[in-house]
């Protein structure tokens, strides 16, 4: 718009006399640095949803981007480059605040990629939610199998009286190659201990798997172990 050269600009991409090129990739901006959602400038009426489990005034919610992991499947590793920001206990407290006090929500869901990066973090909003005795349950918030089975009792106890309520988590294959192909930094043994440790605390948990991995080039050799891994991930979650 005003006329300056498009090299300037980072994480650009464009044509110049028919060939791509590709600016230098902007850096990641600290989520802290951004304003506070408009939630006055939209109906908020119309995209609350309802769950009939948790709360019938349900928002969705994103308090951080990236991811520090290097799952083989995912995008989100490559979009940030294994960067990770999250907004700050206080201002996530903040922002729950004033979707109880403006907008009467009783349920807030976390749809961040990995929510429980940070145990102070988490401790620090579960602190603050509990202090502010808002009257509200939250969930969805996500976070590695090996990393929250380090998690202490007392962690978990406090995750329970802030009003958290939902866990989703990957456990992805019950075939120990398969983890391995993926690059998935767990094991199908920690995905049952941390099944028991969510039923001790009545935590719900949502455990993905997936299957059909592009194994080989080769129909015959996919075919076998795509079957191998059908049978262990029914395994799985017959155990889950």
């Amino acid at each position: 718009e005003g006329g300056q050269p498009l090299e300037d600009i980072p994480g650009l991409s464009y044509k110049k006399d028919g060939q791509a090129l590709h600016n230098p990739n902007r850096p990641l901006e600290d989520i802290n640095n951004f304003l506070p959602m408009p939630y006055h400038l939209i109906d908020v009426e119309k995209v609350l949803a309802r769950n009939d489990e948790f709360g019938t005034r349900v928002m969705n919610y994103i308090s951080s981007y990236g991811c520090l992991y290097k799952c083989a499947f995912c995008a989100e590793w490559g979009v940030h480059d294994r960067k990770w920001s999250g907004l700050s206990a206080h201002r996530m407290a903040d922002d729950f605040e004033r979707l109880v006090k403006d907008y009467n929500v009783d349920f807030i869901s976390v749809n961040d990629t990995q929510f429980c990066l940070y145990k102070d973090r988490v401790r620090e909003l579960c602190e603050e939610l509990i202090k502010r005795k808002l009257n509200l349950k939250w969930g969805g918030v996500n976070g590695n199998v090996r990393q929250l089975l380090k998690w202490e009792d007392e962690m978990w106890e406090l995750l329970v009286k802030s009003g958290c309520r939902s866990m989703p988590v990957g456990a992805e294959s019950g075939f120990p190659e398969a983890l391995r192909f993926m690059n998935k930094a767990i094991t199908r043994e920690e995905t049952l201990r941390f099944v028991e440790k969510a039923e001790k605390y009545d935590m719900k948990i949502l455990v993905s798997l997936m299957m059909g991995l592009p194994w080989d080039p080769d129909y015959t050799k996919t075919r076998k172990l795509i079957d191998e891994e059908i049978r262990l991930n029914m395994d799985l979650a017959d155990k889950i």
